[in-house]
C-alpha cells in the first residue's frame, strides 16, 4: 500500500529508472552481437539462397553501414526483450491490482514461447513462400530482380512482426476473457465469420495461389480454435 502513496517525484525516479536499465539492456545486447555482425548478415540474407540470390544489392553509400547496424540493434532488442519485460513489470507491480498481478502472471511467459512461434513460422514458412511467389512474378513480367539490403530488411522486419502479432491472437483473447469481455459461447458463435476473415487476410499477406493460402490460413485458423479454449480456461 505504501508503494501508492509514492510521491510523484519518486515515481518518475523509478520511470527514468526503469528507461535507464531496459536502454542499458539493449545496448549491452547489441554491443556483444556487433562482434558477430557478419554472421548476423549472412544468417539474414540465408532465405534468398534458396530461390538463387546470392548477394543483395545496396543503392547508397551508407546504406551497406548502416543496415548492419540496424540488423544488430534489432537483434540486440530481440534479446534484451526478457530483461526490458521484466524491468517494466517491477516498476507496474506495485500498482497492480492482485486480479491483474495474476493476470500478468499467467500470460507473460506463454505470450514469449508463442511470440518465438510466429518468429519462427515467418522465417521458416512465410518469408520462403513469399519471397519465392514474388520472384517468379518479377521474372514472368520479364523484369530483373535488383533486391537491395534495405528493403530486404524493412521486408523481413515487417513479416516478422505481422506474424508475431497474429500469433499473439490466444493471449490477448485470455486477457480479455480473465476481464470478462468475452466469452467462449459468443467466440464460438463468430467461428465462421473468423475463418472466413482469416482466409481473406491470408489472401492479403500471401501469394494469390490457392495452396499457399490454405498453408498460411491453416495456422491462423488452428490458432483461433486454440483461443477459442484459452478463453474458456479463462472465463469467470
Amino acid at each position: 500500500m505504501q508503494d501508492k502513496k509514492m510521491p510523484l517525484s519518486e515515481h518518475f525516479a523509478d520511470l527514468q529508472k526503469t528507461l535507464l536499465n531496459s536502454l542499458l539492456y539493449c545496448f549491452f545486447a547489441s554491443v556483444l552481437l556487433s562482434f558477430f555482425h557478419k554472421e548476423l548478415l549472412i544468417a539474414f540474407q540465408e532465405p534468398l539462397k534458396n530461390v538463387g540470390i546470392s548477394a543483395l544489392n545496396v543503392l547508397s553509400p551508407q546504406e551497406g553501414f548502416l543496415i548492419p547496424i540496424k540488423l544488430v540493434l534489432m537483434c540486440g532488442l530481440i534479446v534484451a526483450t526478457p530483461l526490458i519485460v521484466r524491468e517494466v513489470a517491477l516498476f507496474a507491480w506495485p500498482a497492480l491490482r492482485q486480479n491483474e498481478k495474476k493476470i500478468l502472471q499467467t500470460f507473460v511467459i506463454p505470450s514469449f514461447l508463442i511470440a518465438i512461434l510466429g518468429a519462427f513460422f515467418a522465417w521458416q514458412v512465410l518469408i520462403p513462400i513469399s519471397i519465392e511467389f514474388l520472384l517468379k512474378a518479377t521474372t514472368n513480367n520479364n523484369l530483373q530482380a535488383t533486391w537491395t539490403l534495405q528493403y530486404w530488411f524493412i521486408f523481413v522486419q515487417s513479416m516478422l512482426i505481422a506474424s508475431v502479432a497474429a500469433f499473439q491472437l490466444p493471449i490477448v483473447m485470455g486477457v480479455l476473457a480473465r476481464f470478462g469481455l468475452i466469452d467462449s459461447h459468443t467466440v464460438r458463435e463468430k467461428g465462421p465469420h473468423a475463418i472466413v476473415g482469416l482466409l481473406i487476410l491470408s489472401g492479403f499477406i500471401t501469394p494469390p495461389d490457392v495452396v499457399t493460402q490454405i498453408i498460411i490460413a491453416i495456422p491462423l485458423i488452428l490458432l483461433f480454435y486454440f483461443s477459442i479454449f484459452i478463453v474458456k480456461a479463462n472465463e469467470d
